[in-house]
């Protein structure tokens, strides 16, 4: 995807177009685009119209992932429940217990082999 800075500003796709300097220019730019210059936020009505359909479509989408799931769930539970686990930032229960311990006496494996 190609982009350009400030797109729509006098100083479209120069580095002198930061958001410091961007008040200086937020009245052309809103002429470029057709928005009403005395309003400090505007919002079109048809960028709105599309964003409402993302709450429809996200529910179809999360309806459909909720029936999906409890289909695998039936079918793998341990699974199952260890995904909804993690997905809840939960820790297994005595997952400190899988962690191994080395004495002091004891030599500890090498994660990489030597270099000779």
């Amino acid at each position: 995807m190609r982009t350009v800075i400030g797109y729509g500003s006098p100083k479209a796709g120069s580095s002198k177009r930061t958001a410091s300097r961007w008040a200086r220019d937020v009245v052309a730019t809103k002429k470029f685009f057709g928005f009403p210059e005395d309003q400090s936020f505007y919002l079109p009505e048809d960028a709105l119209a599309n964003w409402r359909q993302a709450g429809p479509r996200g529910a179809a989408l999360e309806s459909e992932w909720k029936k999906l799931f409890a289909s695998y769930a039936a079918a793998f539970p341990e699974l199952a429940a260890e995904f909804e686990r993690t997905q809840k930032g939960e820790l297994k229960a005595e997952w400190e217990k899988s962690i191994p311990a080395f004495g002091v006496d004891k030599k500890v494996p090498r994660a990489t082999p030597d270099r000779q």
